[in-house]
């Protein structure tokens, strides 16, 4: 019996399998397990809103039921499962380590390919645990916004999360890293990536600041400061060999290649949240992404459950206003990003300075369009990987 210090989220009161879950799920591949609202730090930013680090975690006997439900239905040969929070970290190795088993044992039942991630801040990661991470095949992500101090102008605990990337490093684990990009760190970012590299952290994922959880509006990034940062990006992953940042390298290969037909992800107008991806939180609260965790629930796994509700929902959730009109007649819609479909509702300013630097980037791409196609020459192999 595994045991923990924190309070454990409302235990099963006992479900069936209902056909309505059955319907829902039959499609979805991409499962965010949010374990916690809780963290123990207190970014000025958090889009998750977290709370306490003494906040109700998922239980083993929650965790294996979503397993069972979503492993049972989904009709998908290959699913990631997310761990995601609040910080994820703040449950124990044993958990992970009998959560992860049951649904290897899952996997192997219904014929599946799955693949793990955690999320986390990195201040809890000790050898230990990246040691059972790997035993596991549990990829890790560390939120990091630049060098400790310029991580810590937003966050902490700069230098534990920098001895942590360490670690990982030091382990034969290339850290993905995620930077938050704000007013603070935007004009930095050669300067950071040069820092990443010489640590030998070459995996990047650069997101603009959203309007979501402890989000302000005088935290809008204008759009030419966005531009700045990205033509930055792009430029430094020009001259180096190994840097690799995702959003930049997605923009690129768009303008090379057209966008590409039939995907539905966090980069299209259209995204996956609620149809191939779903967040179930530790009460067995059903949201279309770990974002709207706080939002309208598309059902609960446990106790209810009803379909047309969990469409409305999705709809509602998915659809725009006539600001979007624009986009179909823009031609940088060729590498726009799209942002993202909740945090955009709330903030109108948000979606002018983003979509301001779309537009700037294009007309970038096109009067440099011979580094950018030089560019994906060279980073090709790890575009194919990271986009289909």
């Amino acid at each position: 019996m595994i045991t923990t210090s924190l309070p454990i989220a409302n235990e099963l009161s006992g479900s069936k399998h209902d056909v309505n879950l059955m319907k829902y799920f039959s499609d979805t591949r991409y499962l965010i397990m949010v374990l916690t609202h809780g963290c123990n730090l207190r970014c000025n930013y958090c889009g998750a809103g977290a709370t306490e680090a003494n906040s109700p975690v998922m239980s083993l006997t929650m965790a294996k039921r979503i397993a069972d439900i979503f492993f049972s239905f989904s009709q998908c040969d290959f699913i990631q499962v997310q761990f995601h929070g609040g910080e994820p970290l703040l449950l124990s190795d044993a958990w992970y380590h009998e959560v992860v088993q049951h649904i290897n044992d899952l996997s192997n039942q219904y014929g599946k390919k799955t693949i793990y991630g955690i999320q986390t801040n990195g201040t809890l990661l000790t050898e230990q645990r990246i040691k059972q991470f790997r035993l596991l095949n549990v990829n890790l992500s560390v939120s990091f916004d630049g060098t400790p101090a310029i991580n810590d102008l937003w966050r902490s605990c700069g230098k534990t999360v920098e001895r942590s990337l360490q670690l990982l490093e030091g382990a034969g684990r290339d850290p993905g890293i995620i930077l938050v990009l704000h007013k603070d760190n935007c004009s930095h970012i050669k300067d950071i990536l040069t820092y990443f590299e010489n640590n030998n952290w070459t995996k990047l994922k650069i997101l603009t600041l959203q309007p979501l959880g402890n989000y302000r509006s005088e935290d809008n990034l204008c759009g030419v400061k966005i531009f700045n940062a990205f033509r930055d990006t792009i430029e430094y992953q020009s001259e180096s060999a190994k840097m690799y940042e995702c959003v930049t390298m997605k923009m690129v290969d768009s303008y090379v290649n057209g966008r590409r037909k039939g995907q539905m992800n966090c980069a299209e107008m259209e995204c996956q949240a609620g149809r191939y991806s779903v967040a179930i939180d530790y009460n067995g609260d059903i949201s279309p992404c770990n974002s709207n965790t706080w939002g309208e629930k598309i059902g609960n796994i446990l106790t209810g459950f009803n379909l047309k509700k969990a469409r409305e929902v999705v709809a509602s959730f998915h659809r725009k206003d006539r600001w979007y009109t624009r986009c179909f007649s823009c031609p940088a819609r060729r590498i726009c990003m799209y942002g993202c479909t909740l945090s955009w509702k709330n903030n109108i300013p948000a979606r002018e300075g983003e979509c301001r630097a779309t537009r700037l980037l294009y007309d970038y791409f096109d009067s440099h369009s011979g580094m950018i196609h030089k560019l994906y020459e060279n980073k090709k192999a790890q575009t194919s990987i990271a986009f289909h």
